[in-house]
């Protein structure tokens, strides 16, 4: 698509601010568009850290899963959350873990904090909380595992999802990193994660070339030492972030300097954002569920139940598809998801939008957060007011329906 931009900075700061945040406020761009490019970009990366307080279940009986998530979804519709808030649901959606397997509101809330508490920090670092965190470990068949006899699951998406990607591993090194990650268990009255020597391995092994005795935390270094991991996470952000996967050779580039930054995110962050192709691609990837839910949530300012409405665009946290998470590609844009999301617009109750008039064009669009947008568009929004016999409420109505509709609305 070849977007119209009546207003170039205000479209590239509009744009920064739709890939930084969930939350593409028309006021923020506004302020935004009136300083320079590079005080734009230090606002997008001085995202503040919220570890904030989920609701909980052990200390309130009444508090459940759906309460936890509820407070979790608030937390992403804040106008401040930016970068922040985005890359809290980037760990989750990268290292997955399913609440329906894990049965345990508590254990769901302890991930979630360490999610937000090493959201923007070391990746090394959460990778060592993550691996013997108890949601995971009951997740991944990690709990209970014994060397004489361990489980697979882990060590595989450790390697396969959460770190090197395919290719970098042989089935012997599953077999050796089984051995080196059992010993843990969740305690069933507490839920406290334990180790427990006598389930160990304390022994030699050889794991993807290397010869010593590894234990948990070593078999992350040393994943974490590889350039592989660098390269497959940073692309992975990248994508995320800016809508497009980076050739071959420009990920390794970027792992590669990622790799020499220690794994820090924050350095990353402001090296993807600066990048070159984050700039120049428009509109190459489409929003997710969740991200569409908040997109709507933000334009319009209609109160939505998160947990089933999520649950209906097919992105409900804590309940991916898979350990591999969620799509990522154009599966967002098939029939059966669009119309879903066609019923959530239709259904909406256009007296409940918060500031609906006027229901110029200009208006929708910036409310919406599309201050590019293809000639169609405009064209077909135009049109509203030409060609039918509506009065100025019902033009509104229309024209809010066609620009949370348009293929635009639908892509980041």
């Amino acid at each position: 698509m070849d977007p119209v931009a009546p207003n170039p900075q205000r479209s590239r700061v509009a744009r920064l601010v739709r890939r930084t945040s969930f939350v593409a406020d028309p006021a923020a761009i506004t302020a935004l568009a009136d300083e320079h490019w590079d005080s734009a970009l230090h606002a997008a990366l001085d995202t503040t850290e919220n570890p904030g307080i989920p609701p909980d279940p052990e200390e309130n009986e009444d508090i459940g899963f759906d309460e936890i998530m509820n407070w979790w979804v608030d937390q992403m519709l804040r106008p401040d959350g930016g970068l922040y808030e985005k890359m809290v649901w980037f760990w989750h959606s990268h290292l997955t873990t399913n609440h329906r397997d894990v049965n345990s509101s508590v254990l769901v809330r302890r991930q979630l904090m360490l999610f937000r508490e090493h959201a923007l920090g070391n990746f090394r670092q959460l990778l060592h909380a993550f691996v013997i965190d108890g949601a995971l470990l009951r997740y991944l068949n990690g709990a209970g595992s014994e060397a004489s006899n361990p489980n697979e699951n882990l060590a595989r998406e450790l390697m396969e999802l959460f770190t090197t990607g395919l290719g970098n591993y042989t089935e012997d090194d599953i077999k050796a990193a089984a051995r080196a990650l059992a010993g843990w268990t969740v305690d069933r009255e507490t839920l406290e994660v334990k180790f427990v020597r006598e389930r160990s391995f304390v022994a030699p092994l050889l794991f993807r070339g290397e010869q010593a005795v590894f234990d948990t935390a070593a078999i992350v270094d040393h994943l974490c030492n590889d350039v592989a991991t660098a390269t497959y996470v940073a692309n992975k952000i990248f994508h995320y972030l800016g809508g497009i996967w980076l050739p071959e050779n420009e990920a390794l580039a970027l792992g590669r300097w990622w790799h020499g930054q220690n794994l820090e995110v924050r350095p990353l962050l402001e090296r993807i954002i600066t990048h070159e192709h984050f700039e120049t691609a428009h509109y190459n990837r489409p929003r997710t569920g969740l991200e569409f839910y908040c997109a709507l949530r933000t334009a319009t300012g209609v109160e939505l139940e998160h947990v089933r409405t999520l649950r209906s665009l097919g992105q409900m946290p804590y309940e991916p598809p898979n350990v591999a998470g969620w799509p990522t590609d154009e599966r967002w844009l098939e029939p059966g998801s669009i119309l879903r999301r066609g019923a959530l617009i239709n259904g909406l109750d256009f007296d409940d939008i918060h500031d609906p008039m006027p229901g110029t064009v200009d208006h929708v669009l910036e409310r919406c957060g599309l201050l590019s947008f293809s000639q169609a568009t405009l064209d077909a929004m135009n049109q509203i007011g030409i060609t039918t016999q509506l009065d100025d409420v019902g033009r509104a109505q229309v024209r809010w329906r066609l620009a949370l509709s348009s293929a635009e609305f639908q892509l980041t």
